[in-house]
């Protein structure tokens, strides 16, 4: 007999991306169907670069019309949606659209971005359904930006607003007009010990952005002694505005036989289940799906303190915080788990447990 019950939308701008979002909605997408739910996908635009990031074979909507020409809106938004925000006869076609959807199948709706929270909020909910905006980064993050005004707008059309860390909820509370709790990011494999030896491989995991900062890795790999990163390599997996500079940066430190860029990670399980190290050189962070991930296949991590979700983590011995755009820093605790088997091995342990 089919579920009588509501749908449950998962709104997002980019379902294709690759992020830490992308998986997590994967993961929230195969436990609600595992329990019976129908649970669309609601795509702002589809990514310049898809990855697939959630699952094949999800089923998508995509409510508001691809911009043209792609390049040039893709170098004016360098990373966000810029154009999209600013183009009122695009939305207001795009939320005729959603609203049609959501008006034939009416549900309940999580929203995972600011900008995707913004535009159901145009729609008018139907009885009996409810709305969640679950925002993905930290309260720093956006604390005294524009962004805050807006997901406030926004929020005033949701039920329920949900941080990822009981530290960030505690601070959006008081700022948001909507009830707050705290709700972590979901697994989306199960944990594993090691079961044999791996690459001497440090991977960094993500979209390559100004604000993941992969630039502060590269530049503390170049200061760590030839001697103790020999034999070893940094494997840098993602795409994004800021890969050619990366590129150039390698280069230009003279690190092309050192650090490789690996484009788009499809198994992100398989490359840290061959690698000893995770580093995160972020800028700011939520609650990051990457470090979960890594620490479920006992990878020792190491993470600029760059959000109470990182601390959280990784703090009391499971990581190793260093602190946010100081690449000597990170340079001299990364030669610590380089050249210390034992101290990684502890790390490594400590984050599986």
């Amino acid at each position: 007999m089919p579920d009588a019950r509501p749908p449950i939308y998962i709104a997002l701008n980019e379902p294709d991306a690759l992020g830490g979002i992308q998986r997590v909605v994967g993961a929230l997408y195969r436990g609600l169907t595992g329990a019976g739910r129908d649970v669309p996908i609601l795509g702002v635009r589809r990514s310049a670069e898809p990855t697939g990031t959630i699952g094949d074979g999800i089923p998508t909507v995509f409510p508001f019309r691809p911009l043209r020409p792609r390049a040039i809106v893709d170098r004016v938004n360098r990373g966000g949606m810029r154009v999209e925000r600013s183009l009122p006869l695009w939305r207001r076609d795009g939320v005729r659209h959603l609203r049609r959807v959501l008006e034939a199948k009416p549900g309940h709706v999580i929203a995972m971005d600011v900008f995707a929270a913004e535009l159901v909020a145009q729609v008018a909910a139907a009885p009996g359904t409810r709305r969640i905006v679950q925002y993905h980064n930290s309260f720093g993050a956006l604390d005294g930006t524009r962004d805050m005004d807006r997901l406030r707008a926004a929020a005033v059309h949701f039920d329920l607003f949900l941080a990822l860390t009981q530290a960030d909820a505690e601070k959006f509370a008081p700022v948001m007009p909507i009830p707050t709790l705290a709700m972590a990011n979901p697994l989306p494999f199960e944990p594993q010990a090691r079961t044999g030896p791996r690459s001497r491989r440090v991977v960094s995991i993500g979209r390559l952005s100004a604000v993941k900062s992969v630039e502060t890795l590269v530049r503390a790999w170049a200061q760590i002694p030839a001697a103790a990163r020999a034999g070893w390599v940094v494997s840098v997996a993602g795409t994004g505005p800021e890969a050619a500079p990366l590129t150039n940066l390698v280069t230009e430190l003279g690190l092309a036989d050192h650090v490789e860029l690996l484009g788009a990670c499809q198994d992100t399980r398989a490359l840290l289940r061959d690698s000893e190290i995770l580093a995160l050189s972020s800028r700011f962070e939520g609650l990051p799906m990457v470090l979960l991930e890594a620490m479920s296949q006992e990878v020792a991590c190491i993470a600029t303190d760059s959000s109470p979700g990182v601390h959280e983590l990784l703090g009391d011995g499971r990581g190793v915080l260093v602190p946010v755009g100081d690449p000597l820093s990170l340079a001299a605790r990364l030669e610590d788990l380089l050249v210390d088997d034992e101290l990684r091995g502890r790390v490594a342990a400590a984050g599986l447990a």
